[in-house]
């Protein structure tokens, strides 16, 4: 049962910002030609896959609101997940709400 079990099970979490993923995906962010090291060229090829999934997720949305018929199911575009989390940003930078106060 459990109570043998003294393994742990780990799941791991990849952030990218969307705005790189949509440059990955539209091939505006490109890989330098030659890599660090292979763990460097794992990452960009599972950012590569990410940046894919998210392009197929953003066309299956905009082919919903335009009315278009529903494109054939396909799972994997599900499995990516977009999380919303603030991060610190200077205050007072254009677009902080503490832009629009007058200064003291």
């Amino acid at each position: 049962g459990y109570d043998d079990d003294i393994g742990a099970h780990r799941i791991r979490i990849e952030m990218v910002a969307l705005a790189e993923l949509a440059a990955v995906a539209d091939g505006s962010l490109k890989p330098d030609r030659q890599f660090f090291s292979f763990r460097h060229q794992n990452r960009w090829e599972n950012v590569s896959g990410m940046a894919q999934l998210y392009r197929k997720q953003e066309m299956r949305h905009s082919q919903k609101q335009s009315g278009a018929p529903e494109p054939a199911e396909d799972s994997d575009v599900d499995c990516l997940h977009k999380i919303h989390l603030p991060y610190p940003c200077r205050i007072g930078q254009e677009g902080h709400p503490s832009a629009a106060r007058p200064a003291e």
